[in-house]
């Protein structure tokens, strides 16, 4: 990690995210969905880093355009996946369920267009000056190992807390994603270097296997959210009876899929080298 790495891991990042916000315009494809999330987190973790070093009068920041764009895609990854999960039922179930889907489907229209339309009405610089200029000083490779250090602590403090709320389970899983994303900048000896430092037995395989678990909990917990009462209110009685069906089902999935995640924290997770 130096600041020729992190330079050019962030420029590309950004150039990509261009590359995306462009296709939105006309296409907005799930998998091209996904990769602009994807991308955006990794420009974000890169940047968190870098302003916590407190050696820079101006942050780094991402523009709000980009981070507007980050958040409707958010929202029409969530739709896509309860389309998704719904889909899966028995056909005679779906025809019940089709109400809620034609639903799903007017918001996931009019989300496409409000991002077509911030693609087009915002397309501004991806980033201040602020980035450029902390990104063209000198870069402290030590400080940013020590932010490393002090993420996977905040990790580990978490789960030796015991206390395991949803909300808990996603900062993990968030800061997980960010430190990984960072050890990108790396290279294999400085990754082992962390590791060693850090005491972490697993290697990367391990936790990218754990933070798509993670991330699947997630879902089910984004899409249980969705079912909310009040959200079936206009919906026709037997189709929002089903649902409600549909929810207990996904709640008694999240309950054990959450049982297998906290003995899987516990357990394997802190299993170091002798």
């Amino acid at each position: 990690m130096n600041k020729q790495q992190v330079s050019h891991t962030t420029k590309k990042n950004f150039r990509q995210l261009k590359i995306y916000t462009k296709k939105f315009t006309k296409n907005t494809a799930a998998k091209d969905i996904h990769r602009y999330r994807v991308i955006y987190k990794k420009l974000r973790a890169c940047l968190r880093m870098i302003g916590s070093l407190n050696i820079y009068s101006v942050k780094p920041i991402v523009s709000k355009n980009l981070k507007s764009t980050y958040k409707i895609c958010g929202a029409i990854r969530d739709l896509q996946l309860q389309q998704q999960r719904l889909k899966q039922s028995p056909k005679q179930e779906l025809k019940i369920l089709k109400p809620y889907l034609h639903l799903l489907k007017t918001k996931l229209i009019q989300l496409k267009a409000a991002l077509a339309e911030n693609v087009v009405t915002k397309n501004k610089p991806a980033t201040n000056n602020s980035a450029a200029e902390i990104l063209s000083d000198k870069y402290f490779v030590r400080q940013c190992i020590h932010y490393e250090q002090q993420q996977w602590v905040t990790v580990c403090t978490i789960i030796q807390s015991g206390y395991f709320t949803d909300d808990k389970l996603h900062t993990i899983r968030k800061i997980l994603k960010d430190f990984f994303y960072n050890l990108e900048c790396c290279n294999r000896k400085q990754k082992k270097k962390i590791f060693h430092l850090l005491n972490i037995a697993k290697d990367e395989a391990y936790f990218n296997n754990l933070i798509d678990q993670m991330g699947a909990y997630q879902d089910i917990c984004s899409s249980i959210i969705f079912l909310k009462k009040q959200a079936l209110n206009k919906i026709h009685k037997q189709c929002a009876e089903l649902l409600l069906q549909t929810k207990k089902k996904w709640v008694k999935e999240k309950k054990a899929s959450k049982k297998v995640l906290i003995m899987q924290l516990t357990t394997d997770f802190f299993k170091v080298k002798n």
